[in-house]
């Protein structure tokens, strides 16, 4: 897929090839016109957005024909409600897609799942921070820094991008870490997607976006599949037979369609967004 920041960047560097030379008359003792386009003062951002901090307060998993093309044959690519229908057969509760978006819409509402978003907008360049949170009894909002940022004071989660008019974004692709709620009442697990990008809008007023990327195998067995099956294991069969059968089954390259930059597979993903400003 063509992204508009690519088409932003090719622009950008053919007006710079095409820049003409030209002479500089001797006799003419004002700055020239290649010195005058030189020191202009850069084109206005596209938005008056400087910063903003949200609370996510609506998230879905797509279905599999929503979402992006990720490997450019023209055919949006998402294997994530596949992968949930697998996932559904080593466990009790209800893992398809359509459960799972109850869980997470249900753990949103209860303050259990706390999503946040912290976009900042300087230079024309757009940082828009996917964090954790936790909401007390009282109902105020705490970043979980532990989760949210890594020793050195970066976003685990930092998808970088432009505005492309007053509110439309354009965001990736960048490694990120998506929390998401499994079961009801209990701690959201990290889903990891290589690649990830994201479009949608963002205003002082709000923010949603399109999210998609590679769930790269191995992180999904490491991060999800495993904490999710029981140790005694489900049905007639152990843990370690039912993390067979799966991770076989998501490896196969009919599931796992991309090919990651460190040679493991991924697993095409989408899911949906929304949010609201909040402070914490």
């Amino acid at each position: 897929m063509f992204h508009p920041r690519a088409a932003f960047c090719l622009v950008a560097l053919t007006l710079a090839a095409c820049k003409p030379d030209g002479d500089t008359d001797p006799e003419d003792s004002g700055p020239s016109d290649e010195d005058t386009a030189d020191t202009a003062p850069p084109e206005d951002p596209p938005s008056d957005f400087a910063a903003g901090t949200y609370r996510v307060t609506a998230m879905e998993i797509l279905d599999s024909d929503q979402g992006f093309d990720l490997t450019g044959d023209g055919v949006v690519d998402n294997k994530l409600p596949a992968v949930l229908m697998a996932l559904d057969m080593a466990v009790e509760d209800d893992m398809s897609r359509e459960g799972m978006n109850a869980t997470i819409a249900a753990s949103i509402a209860a303050g259990d799942l706390v999503n946040l978003v912290d976009a900042r907008y300087l230079g024309l360049l757009l940082s828009y921070d996917l964090l954790v949170g936790s909401q007390d009894e009282k109902g105020a909002l705490h970043m979980d820094e532990a989760q949210s940022y890594d020793a050195h004071g970066q976003p685990f989660s930092r998808l970088e991008g432009a505005f492309l008019d007053q509110t439309a974004v354009t965001l990736g692709p960048d490694d990120v870490q998506i929390p998401v709620t499994f079961f009801p009442d209990e701690p959201a697990l990290m889903i990891p997607v290589a690649g990830a990008i994201a479009e949608g809008t963002l205003a002082v007023e709000g923010t949603a976006c399109t999210l998609g990327g590679a769930i790269p195998v191995d992180g999904l067995m490491a991060q999800v599949v495993e904490p999710l099956i029981p140790e005694e294991g489900y049905g007639d069969r152990t843990k370690e037979e039912w993390l067979e059968t799966i991770e076989a089954l998501l490896s196969n390259e009919n599931v796992a369609q991309i090919e990651l930059p460190d040679g493991g597979r991924g697993i095409a993903a989408a899911l949906s967004f929304s949010a609201e400003p909040a402070a914490w």
